[in-house]
């Protein structure tokens, strides 16, 4: 959560985390998911882009190169929308290059 939150993204939910049947109406609003467990949320995930075409992220972000690439992921999926809905795109490489310059 506090890597999304580091890079502004804004969350719908989190499944299966304190949620109930009623959250699941909220599930569509998303403009991607992210699993990173597969066994919890893959088969979900994956009925959300059959039905109603939202993609997701498998990467988990847990070390320096998959969160990289967890964060590229989400900058892509994010500037598929934003520029429709904000008005703008996102550019996450300099808070990647903060982020890993020290280790």
């Amino acid at each position: 959560k506090r890597l999304l939150e580091d890079l502004g993204i804004k969350i719908n939910e989190i499944i299966p985390e304190g949620a109930s049947v009623k959250n699941l109406i909220n599930l569509p609003q998303a403009w991607f998911n992210i699993v990173p467990y597969r066994e919890v949320g893959l088969m979900t995930a994956s009925f959300l882009q059959k039905d109603f075409g939202m993609p997701y992220i498998l990467t988990t972000p847990m070390g320096i190169i998959d969160t990289a690439d967890f964060i590229r992921q989400v900058q892509k999926n994010v500037n598929k929308l934003a520029p429709f809905f904000l008005k703008k795109t996102f550019d996450f490489e300099s808070y990647i290059d903060y982020q890993t310059k020290f280790v």
